[in-house]
C-alpha cells in the first residue's frame, strides 16, 4: 500500500479530484459508456445497409446491343457511294434500313460516327466517303 500511497502523493490535485469524481460516478459513467457502444454499433449496422442499398441502386447494368452499330450502319449506308453522301442522307438510308432506330438524337450519332472514325472521309462541302 505504500507504492500506491506515494502514486497518489505525486499526483497534481486537479487529477486527485477527478479521481474523486469518477469514482463517485463510476456505476452511471458505466452505464452510460454500454449504451454509447450499444448505439455506435447500431449507427454501423445502419450505414452497411445504407451502403448495401447504394451500391444495389448503382448497379452497371449492360445491356446486350441489338443490331449492328451506328458506325456499321454508316459504312454500308455509304458502300458503292462514289459522290459520298452528307450525314442527312446517311441518317436517312439508315431509316430506310432500320427503320425500328429512330430517335431524337440519330442525325448526332451519325455525325459523331463519321467525324470520329478513320473509316471515314470528310469531302468538300460536308460530305463523307469510305476510305479505301
Amino acid at each position: 500500500m505504500s507504492k500506491a500511497l506515494e502514486f497518489l502523493k505525486g499526483l497534481p490535485l486537479s487529477d486527485l479530484r477527478r479521481l474523486v469524481a469518477f469514482k463517485e460516478n463510476e456505476e452511471e459513467i458505466l452505464s452510460l459508456q454500454e449504451d454509447r457502444n450499444h448505439h455506435l454499433a447500431e449507427a454501423e449496422k445502419i450505414q452497411k445497409q445504407i451502403d448495401e442499398l447504394i451500391t444495389e441502386g448503382t448497379g452497371i447494368v449492360q445491356r446486350k446491343r441489338h443490331g449492328p452499330t451506328v458506325r456499321a450502319m454508316c459504312a454500308e449506308a455509304l458502300r458503292g457511294k462514289r459522290n459520298g453522301l452528307t450525314a442527312a442522307q446517311i441518317k436517312d438510308a439508315i431509316l430506310d434500313r432500320h427503320p425500328h432506330r429512330q430517335s431524337k438524337t440519330l442525325y448526332n450519332q451519325v455525325f459523331i460516327a463519321l467525324t470520329r472514325n478513320r473509316e471515314f472521309k470528310r469531302g468538300k462541302e460536308g460530305t463523307f466517303y469510305l476510305r479505301k
